[in-house]
């Protein structure tokens, strides 16, 4: 059911991808004879597990890679008009995105309304703010309760669209007004080109125009380097179709996905080559797309590759990259670890940057640029926002002047991109993650360089594989969202509950019976400690609410400006001996006389969100085994 009508389209993704774990190749193969079932089945194949079925449709992918589409690609319109049907309708809009080729060029064009109240002017659709608080100043308005209404986007051409996406708004039931909306293009007599009613209107709202045969090629694309199986070949046929402008950016993303360390060396010289013939033949202006940026960030992870085979021939690439946008960088956190899997960048002062983040863990990260030595200033500030109830709304990411450039929090699976001008001081700047208890050891340096002679070229041993996460995401779970399941814990299965406690990675910091980890306390005595099942639950998804006596982390500012935190494991004097990495179980060393300052944390060493990215009879399975230790 939830894989056919889920209301979200993650939810269908990660369903489709449940049943395929379940049914295995035969599944896959029934599925791929039903029409309209391949685009779902490419769609979910990053989410799934089973091997067998990830050749299956690796298989699949190949072969819709290689067929060709017929007939015309997409409608071509210049007018992009959104309308409600009925006597009494009020419409809003967060943000309006209308897509050619991956580029987004409803910014581009003129927006005008039926009518305007609260300031909510038409133009706010482009402005790029997705957000669908009204608070956050960036939605379209029209009168209340008036007959008809309708937004509509003049692109000044014909363009092929391929995709138009609608921003609802989010403030309690508000998201309900577009309910049953409708989208028309219009072509350049006005005749409507296309026209799709919609249902029950989510958060977003994407409606597609390419024809279903280019799209299965689009999403093989990606899905062949997300399967996770026969690179050599994924990234041969990769290769053979980056020449093809309708898959290019599917192709780049797909590329992108397979750390280039992997690569053979003939792939490495054939992009090289092949992104030197596009650069030579355009202009930064083409450049200036999401499609584009792609292609810039593909660059700056080949090239030093690239060098690495021909020094000569490598410089003449970057020299000529170097022109054609900003720096970009793709950053991803190291699974289970809180850490970013690059520490350091080097931008050039003044001049632009984009951080695009691939949040492929299984707990969600936000990223902020913050001004020099104020880590610890931004780190101490998250953490008191913990406690607060707007906390999830502004991102964990504090209100303070050191805060430079921020990005939203990101759920395992999402992705985002930071842009800004390099701050026109050269200095250390670091960039951190500040969700609940991540600042500390989620952090790196961007170094700001006064010209471009003093770039270092990354090693290629920088670029990290991408880690891809252990599991989905699923929820944000509160204790009010299980409570009035906790009566189904006597029935629920300790033994599974076990294998959640270990997919969980618990032990890597608690013990049971003396096995497992230092850090946090021994799970049975955690259990003892709580009367009750739900005060246990509520340990578990809230563990900074109490944290058990001593077990608190301390922070150290030092005199040469780091910032150490973790739990002090013994005092000698003038040492004290402070374990910062909960998954080690070795100590640092810390001398007294360098600890300029120090404070006890109010976040726990037990992440939050530990529990996201599972279900909710996992969870009781998992509250069943804790209850079985009671009973020791």
């Amino acid at each position: 059911r939830l894989s056919n009508s889920g209301r979200r389209e993650s939810t269908r993704r990660l369903a489709t991808a449940a049943r395929i774990d379940f049914g295995g190749p035969a599944f896959v193969a029934a599925e791929a004879r039903r029409s309209g079932s391949v685009l779902r089945l490419l769609d979910s194949a990053a989410f799934v597990e089973n091997g067998d079925a990830r050749e299956s449709l690796f298989d699949l992918a190949l072969g819709h890679l290689r067929a060709r589409h017929q007939g015309e690609l997409s409608p071509a319109g210049r007018f992009v008009r959104i309308e409600l049907a009925g006597k009494e309708r009020t419409l809003s809009l967060a943000e309006v995105e209308v897509f050619v080729r991956g580029d987004n060029v409803a910014p581009r064009g003129v927006a005008t309304q039926s009518t305007l109240n609260w300031g909510g002017v038409p133009g706010r659709a482009l402005d790029g703010n997705r957000s669908g608080r009204w608070s956050d100043d960036g939605q379209t308005h029209t009168l209340e309760d008036q007959p008809d209404p309708w937004w509509e986007l003049d692109l000044g051409a014909e363009h092929a669209v391929e995709q138009i996406v609608l921003w609802n708004r989010t403030d309690g039931e508000l998201g309900k007004r577009l309910d049953g909306f409708v989208v028309r293009v219009l072509d350049e007599e006005r005749r409507a080109v296309f026209e799709h009613a919609g249902g029950p209107a989510e958060e977003r709202n994407a409606v597609e125009l390419t024809a279903p045969a280019l799209r299965a090629r689009r999403v093989a694309a990606r899905a062949l380097a997300a399967l996770r199986v026969r690179e050599d070949a994924a990234i041969d046929a990769l290769v053979s179709h980056f020449g093809d402008p309708d898959l290019r950016l599917a192709v780049v993303q797909g590329m992108r996905a397979i750390p280039f360390a992997r690569w053979p060396r003939d792939s490495v010289e054939s992009v090289g080559g092949a992104l030197l013939m596009h650069f030579s033949s355009r202009s930064p202006e083409d450049y200036d797309t999401r499609g584009g940026r792609e292609i810039l960030a593909l660059a700056d992870e080949i090239a030093p590759f690239l060098e690495s085979i021909d020094a000569e021939a490598g410089r003449l690439f970057r020299d000529l990259r170097r022109r054609l946008g900003p720096q970009v960088f793709v950053i991803r956190p190291v699974p289970d670890s809180l850490l970013f899997d690059r520490t350091e960048l080097t931008v050039v002062a003044g001049h632009p940057v984009e951080l695009f983040f691939d949040n492929t863990d299984l707990m969600p990260h936000n990223l902020l640029v913050a001004a020099p030595r104020s880590l610890a200033v931004v780190g101490m500030a998250a953490e008191r926002m913990a406690q607060q109830p707007d906390a999830w709304d502004k991102g964990f990411v504090p209100d303070l002047p050191e805060v430079l450039y921020a990005m939203d929090l990101l759920q395992p699976g999402q992705s985002g991109t930071l842009r800004f001008d390099a701050p026109t001081d050269p200095d250390d700047y670091p960039y951190v993650c500040t969700f609940p208890g991540h600042w500390v050891r989620m952090n790196g340096v961007m170094h700001v360089v006064a010209d471009w002679d003093d770039v270092a070229l990354p090693s290629a041993a920088a670029s990290a594989e991408p880690a891809l996460p252990s599991r989905p995401f699923v929820r944000n779970w509160t204790t009010d969202d299980l409570r009035p399941h906790l009566r189904k814990v006597l029935g629920a299965s300790a033994e599974r509950g076990r294998v959640v406690l270990d997919d969980a990675s618990c032990l890597t910091c608690h013990a049971i019976d003396s096995e497992g980890g230092v850090t946090g306390p021994d799970l049975t005595e955690v259990v003892e400690r709580y009367g009750s099942v739900e005060e246990l639950l509520d340990q578990i998804v809230d563990p900074s609410a109490q944290i058990l006596e001593g077990y608190e982390s301390e922070i150290f500012l030092t005199t040469d400006g780091h910032v150490v935190s973790g739990h002090i494991v013994r005092d000698e004097g003038d040492v004290l001996l402070v374990q910062d990495d909960p998954y080690r179980d070795d100590y640092l060393e810390l001398p007294v006389d360098e600890i300029e300052e120090r404070a006890t944390s109010s976040v726990s060493l037990m992440p939050a969100g530990l529990l996201s990215t599972f279900e909710r009879e996992e969870i009781l399975d998992l509250l069943a085994f804790l209850e079985s230790l009671r009973a020791r």
